[in-house]
């Protein structure tokens, strides 16, 4: 277990609360209550929030690491999808390559301001049909400078 890891929590509950949280979008509230109900751990609201910034801080340089792979791939599929949310509109962006994805995922923005396709410099080859520099569904290949 790293050292940034370490704290008044053991690393399989810091985990679990990790993965309720980001993975599953539990609430604050319902992952307090779970852990409650289910396993007999009482936390602080306030102690949710530090293990998920823990977990942040402690994924922070795997996450660089995969983003660096993606940028650098000679090949990356991409996916953007959109959705109405509570009347404003959401995006959400995924990158993948054989070995490596990510996702992002905003609450407005326009298709143009995806930060993957900013960051990697991409142009589209389709297999929807959907004309070069469409972030729907596309593999991409790496523009040389």
């Amino acid at each position: 277990m790293p050292a940034e890891a370490a704290g008044c929590f053991g690393p399989r509950l810091a985990a679990l609360v990790a993965l309720l949280t980001g993975g599953y979008r539990v609430s604050k509230r319902n992952v307090r209550e779970l852990l409650s109900d289910v396993l007999g751990v009482e936390l602080a609201l306030g102690s949710v929030s530090k293990l998920e910034a823990r977990a942040s801080e402690v994924l922070a340089e795997p996450h660089a690491e995969v983003l660096a792979h993606i940028r650098t791939a000679p090949h990356v599929n991409m996916d953007e999808t959109s959705w109405t949310e509570d009347a404003s509109k959401a995006w959400l962006w995924v990158a993948s390559t054989p070995e490596a994805s990510t996702t992002e995922s905003r609450r407005s923005g326009a298709a143009t301001s995806s930060p993957r396709s900013s960051a990697l410099s991409w142009s589209s080859t389709p297999s929807n049909g959907r004309s070069a520099g469409s972030t729907s569904g596309g593999t991409c290949s790496r523009r040389s400078s």
